[in-house]
């Protein structure tokens, strides 16, 4: 029994160390990329940003391999490694750079009766999609602004993806030969 406490202990202490050890070489990997994302090698920069990320997920990381996909005019990659530094305990930069250039915005005032019926104060919406993360929200407000409620839609794929899709109708639609 002495002995399997030995070892219970010893393979503890030596998964700490090579979590330490992992957690520092993702770090090392960080500044790395971000040296280089300074000095405009975005392409390098990334993949050190990606193996920081193998070693230890981290929100810095998918940022900064964001704002490199972005400045390599990548927008639809930009939004996906946006999406996975916005998560739970991501920075403010994070949340406000993925909200800036992620989303297109655009405000409505019309809109279906049993908004109004269930919000008496609703004044507007303002509809925000993002084609990369095919998301879309409708945030309700009042005439002050506040949010009354608001609702996440995620939009329907076909499944296979876009290709399967294009192919599909390829191989299934049959154009009239006297229309040629």
């Amino acid at each position: 029994m002495k002995s399997f406490f030995i070892i219970l202990i010893t393979s503890l202490v030596l998964a700490g160390t090579s979590f330490a050890q992992k957690k520092e070489k993702a770090t090392q990997l960080i500044e790395k990329g971000k040296q280089l994302y300074k000095e405009g090698k975005y392409n390098q920069a990334i993949n050190a940003f990606l193996q920081s990320v193998n070693k230890k997920p981290n929100s810095e990381a998918y940022l900064y391999i964001g704002k490199c996909c972005f400045l390599l005019k990548d927008t639809c990659s930009g939004c996906r490694y946006l999406s996975c530094a916005f998560k739970p305990g991501a920075t403010e930069d994070v949340n406000e750079y993925f909200n800036q250039v992620c989303f297109h915005r655009t405000r409505i005032h019309d809109t279906v009766s049993d908004v109004q019926q269930r919000f008496q104060e609703y004044s507007y919406s303002i509809i925000e999609y993002s084609p990369c993360l095919n998301l879309s929200y409708q945030k309700m407000y009042d005439s002050s602004g506040n949010i009354l409620d608001s609702v996440c839609i995620i939009m329907p794929e076909y499944y296979g993806g876009e290709e399967a899709r294009n192919q599909s109708l390829a191989k299934n639609i049959l154009y009239p030969k006297n229309a040629t």
